[in-house]
């Protein structure tokens, strides 16, 4: 379980090593369900947000901001890792690891799309289980 307490913000890394841009996903659902009380740093291989992955996130009326520098006392940080092969040997107690379909290994159009859209729901399922795991201390 992921605990909070009032006065201090979970700070949240997201490890990710595709240019599917799948960690812009998780942060965008992340902020949207924790209504902003997470600070998020992203480390992606996407120099940019694809513009399929804001696509669908605006289908869901997210508009993806990057996430600003943590601005409160982090009660903790932790680590996620997106498609990663093998981070058990580095991940550590507060790490969780998720592998998702990465869209962009398909070349048309139509199924690319329809491949984020089947990703960001599971992104986005993976996302409110996580928000669920921040309890509030008070």
């Amino acid at each position: 379980m992921i605990v909070a307490q009032m006065d201090h913000r979970i700070h949240i890394i997201i490890h990710s090593d595709t240019k599917s841009s799948l960690a812009e996903i998780m942060s965008g659902y992340l902020q949207f369900y924790s209504n902003n009380t997470i600070d998020i740093t992203l480390k992606s291989e996407a120099p940019v947000i694809h513009p399929l992955a804001e696509q669908v996130l605006k289908e869901d009326g997210i508009d993806y901001k990057k996430p600003t520098k943590p601005t409160g006392k982090s009660n903790s940080t932790h680590n996620i890792y997106i498609n990663f092969p093998d981070t058990k040997a580095n991940a550590g107690k507060n790490a969780k690891q998720f592998n998702f379909e990465d869209p962009l290994v398909l070349n048309d159009y139509e199924k690319v799309l329809t491949a984020f859209r089947a990703t960001r729901e599971a992104i986005k399922k993976v996302s409110i289980e996580l928000v669920g795991e921040i309890a509030v201390i008070k």
